[in-house]
């Protein structure tokens, strides 16, 4: 612990250092400028009396010239911040990892990342995240008119639909290989040029590894507690030509809350059509309690061998874990749990939280380190 402190003041040092050096030399800079303009202004007057006016003109001027500089400092403290956080996350993670038990049958090899996406299951090309994006909204009345609000009020919905992708942990052994990342899906509505509205409706990690000995699917299975959507036995969907999410992003803006039609607005001019689940050849049926599940009747045979595979994982992850506002999905030969942060699966809702460089200071490293390593055991006890 006190190797990671020690790493982290001096870290934190340097960066303060950066920060304040690099905003004297900015404003510095450009008040020399400034200065010089303003004396330039002075000499070249024919006058040889200064006048009052020439005076008030050179001082607004000076005032006036700080804003910039204000401006420019602000970026640079944005800069150096997300510096900052970055490698403060690194050095505590990679620390961290070496001390704690992993308590695996076999021992893992995990790999930390916050700025390069190594992932191979779900990267920001997913299609199955633009899929995920309107099934959560679409489904969810809250959500559902609150995009309706925004279009009725001169927004526009942009397409393609957007999302970040944070921490991402990479976890493998001989046998196996798993993937974690920080998903936050978002809406973007834009009404005039330059303005846009940001709604982010769900925050949490996707788990994912791909499974052996299983025939790939181009249709999503689902598996959901009713209360995740707001009628678990009704979703409906859009008419396409096919369910495959493989298609075109726009082939796969597929799923409404109900049989309102949206104008041509909403999805650029897609045209959509409610039509009965049925018609698309998919199921939902009840697992267990109030877990179901969706599927293409033409992939039943890969849902049961899928259902029995894993039988203990899902009662685990629903009902012992009681997570009813995250959920399964099975797509090609991966697996993907989406876990909610609404279900509390860590502490908090920000992870592996770290405070700018400017409110960081020795007295909160150490309760930092603590809060972080203790999600990281919780994330991390997920896989035992």
């Amino acid at each position: 612990m006190e190797k990671i402190i020690k790493e982290l003041k001096n870290y934190l040092n340097l960066i303060k250092l950066s920060f304040y050096f690099s905003s004297f030399f900015v404003f510095l800079l450009y008040l020399s400028f400034d200065l010089l303009f303003n004396f330039l202004i002075f000499n070249s007057s024919k006058s040889n009396n200064i006048s009052h006016i020439m005076i008030i003109t050179i001082v607004i001027n000076i005032l006036f010239s700080i804003i910039p500089i204000i401006i420019i400092i602000f970026f640079l403290y944005n800069i150096i911040n997300s510096l900052w956080i970055s490698k403060a996350k690194n050095i505590i993670i990679s620390n961290i990892l070496k001390e704690i038990n992993l308590n695996f049958e076999k021992n893992f090899q995990v790999k930390y990342s916050i700025d390069y996406k190594k992932s191979n299951n779900l990267n920001p090309s997913s299609n199955l995240l633009s899929f995920l994006n309107d099934l959560l909204i679409f489904n969810n009345p809250v959500l559902y008119y609150k995009a309706l609000n925004y279009i009725n009020n001169g927004f526009v919905r942009l397409v393609p639909l957007s999302f970040r992708l944070e921490d991402e942990f990479i976890i493998r052994n001989e046998n196996l290989h798993f993937e974690m990342i920080e998903v936050f899906l978002t809406n973007k509505y834009k009404r005039y040029k330059n303005y846009k509205k940001i709604e982010t409706f769900f925050k949490g990690l996707a788990i994912s590894t791909k499974l052996k000995n299983i025939k790939k699917i181009n249709n999503p299975i689902l598996i959901y507690s009713n209360l995740l959507f707001s009628n678990p036995k009704e979703i409906k969907f859009l008419k396409t030509k096919s369910f495959n999410i493989n298609e075109s992003k726009n082939d796969i803006i597929n799923l409404l809350y109900n049989e309102i039609k949206l104008t041509n607005v909403f999805y650029n001019a897609y045209t959509l059509e409610i039509i009965d689940i049925s018609e698309l050849n998919f199921e939902i049926t009840n697992l267990l309690h109030n877990i179901y599940c969706l599927y293409n009747i033409e992939d039943k045979e890969t849902f049961f061998n899928l259902k029995l595979i894993f039988q203990k994982t899902i009662e685990k992850f629903f009902i012992i874990n009681n997570y009813t506002k995250s959920f399964i999905i099975f797509y090609e030969d991966i697996i993907y749990l989406f876990l909610n942060y609404e279900d509390n699966i860590i502490s908090n809702k920000n992870l592996f939280y770290v405070p700018s460089f400017l409110k960081a200071n020795s007295k909160n490293l150490n309760p930092l380190i603590f809060n972080i390593k203790n999600q990281l055991e919780k994330i991390l006890e997920l896989f035992s």
